[in-house]
C-alpha cells in the first residue's frame, strides 16, 4: 500500500472516531449538524456505518445530578439573559458563560466538554490573576469575579488533552444579538448558491451547494481528495482525480441549502460582542448557544455577519470533540458544480 493510500485511510478513519465518539455520546443534534453536509456524504462515500443511540454516557446534566450537592446541580449552560461564548483549550472544547452579564459581582460558569473529565483541574485568569475553579458537578466549574467589562478570560485546563481558551469580553451588559442572529440565517436561507470552505477538527473540505439539491463535497486526507457529487437524490462518488464517478446511492435528496446551525434553531442567549473584518469586509460578531430544554446539546456558535449584506460570512461551532471553522463565500455565483460525466 503507498503512503498516499496510507494516509487517506487514516484519515477516514479518524473522522469515523470522530463521529462514533458523538454517536455514543447520543447527542442527537449534532449528529444532525453532521448529517446535513459531511456525515451523509462522506459516511456513505467511504462506507461508514454509524448508529446514533440514545444514553451512551452520561449528560452533564445526568452527572451533576448524580453528584449530590447543591452546588453541584448548577447548570453550566446558560440562562436567558447569560453572556455566553465557546472556545477550545488543546483538545478540551470550553463552554464560558457570565451571569448576569453586568458590571459587577458576576458568577463565571465553565464547562469543560470530554475528554476532560469531572477530575480534570481548570484555572481562569482574570485581569492577569489566576484563581482556581471549583467543581460544580461533572463538566462544571465556577468562580465569583467582579467584571467591568472589556476584560480577557482565560480558563486554563491541565493534562495533556487541555491548554488554555482566551475569551474578549464585550462592554458589559452586550447587546442583544436575537435580532441579528435571526436575520442573517434567514438571510442565507435565501441564497440561489454558495461555497463555504471548512476545517472541521484538522480536515479540510470544500463544499459548492446551489438550488435545487445540488452539493459537490471535497475532503482532503493527506495527499489525496474524495469527492462526493450529489444530485437531486443521487449521490457520486470519486477517489482519485482521473477516476470516473461512481453511483454510491439514491434516496434522501441533496440538503440545500443546509448551515450547521440548522438543527439548533432557533439559537439561544445571542449577544453581540464586537465587530472586525473576514477577508477586509467590516463584520459584527454575534455569540450564541444551541442546546434546548431541561438536558441541552453542548453547542455553541460565533456567527461573523456582514455589516452590510447581513449575511454570514464566517462562523465557528464550537461541541465536543468538534471544532468546526466555516467561512461562506461566491454567493449567488456561478457554483462550479460538476456535471456527473466530468470534473
Amino acid at each position: 500500500m503507498s503512503k498516499g493510500s496510507r494516509d487517506r485511510r487514516q484519515a477516514r478513519e479518524k473522522i469515523a472516531q470522530i463521529r462514533a465518539r458523538e454517536a455514543r455520546r447520543g447527542r442527537r443534534r449534532i449528529w444532525a449538524a453532521w448529517t446535513g453536509a459531511a456525515a451523509v456524504v462522506i459516511a456513505a462515500a467511504v462506507g461508514i456505518t454509524l448508529a446514533v443511540t440514545s444514553g451512551g454516557g452520561p449528560s452533564a446534566a445526568q452527572e451533576s445530578v448524580a453528584s449530590g450537592s447543591a452546588a453541584a446541580r448548577a447548570s453550566p449552560f446558560p440562562q436567558p439573559g447569560d453572556l455566553t461564548m465557546g472556545g477550545r483549550a488543546g483538545r478540551t472544547m470550553v463552554g464560558l458563560t457570565v451571569h448576569p452579564g453586568r458590571p459587577g459581582v458576576n458568577t463565571v460558569r465553565v464547562y469543560l466538554a470530554s475528554p476532560a473529565t469531572a477530575a480534570s483541574e481548570a484555572r481562569l485568569q482574570v485581569q492577569g490573576r489566576w484563581r482556581t475553579l471549583s467543581s460544580c458537578g461533572g463538566p462544571c466549574r465556577t468562580a465569583t469575579v467582579d467584571l467591568r467589562g472589556g476584560e480577557r478570560l482565560a480558563v486554563a485546563v491541565a493534562g495533556p488533552i487541555g491548554g488554555t481558551a482566551a475569551f474578549d469580553l464585550p462592554s458589559l451588559p452586550a447587546g442583544d444579538g436575537t435580532a441579528l442572529a435571526r436575520s442573517a440565517t434567514a438571510q442565507m436561507n435565501r441564497l440561489r448558491t454558495y461555497r463555504v470552505a471548512e476545517v472541521l477538527s484538522g480536515f479540510r473540505s470544500a463544499y459548492a451547494y446551489a438550488r435545487p439539491h445540488q452539493l459537490w463535497l471535497r475532503t482532503w486526507y493527506g495527499d489525496g481528495v474524495q469527492q462526493s457529487l450529489w444530485l437531486g437524490s443521487s449521490l457520486y462518488v470519486k477517489t482519485s482525480a482521473g477516476a470516473p464517478w461512481r453511483l454510491k446511492s439514491k434516496g434522501t435528496p441533496a440538503p440545500v441549502p443546509y448551515f450547521v446551525w440548522d438543527p439548533f434553531q432557533p439559537l439561544l442567549d445571542a449577544r453581540i460582542v464586537g465587530t472586525g473584518t473576514v477577508s477586509g469586509v467590516p463584520v459584527t460578531v454575534v455569540t450564541a448557544f444551541g442546546g434546548h430544554g431541561s438536558d441541552p446539546d453542548s453547542v455553541w456558535f460565533t456567527l461573523w455577519v456582514d455589516r452590510k449584506t447581513g449575511r454570514v460570512l464566517r462562523s465557528q461551532m464550537w461541541a465536543p470533540d468538534h471544532f468546526m471553522n466555516d467561512r461562506y463565500h461566491a454567493f449567488n455565483q456561478p457554483a462550479g458544480i460538476p456535471r456527473r460525466g466530468g470534473g
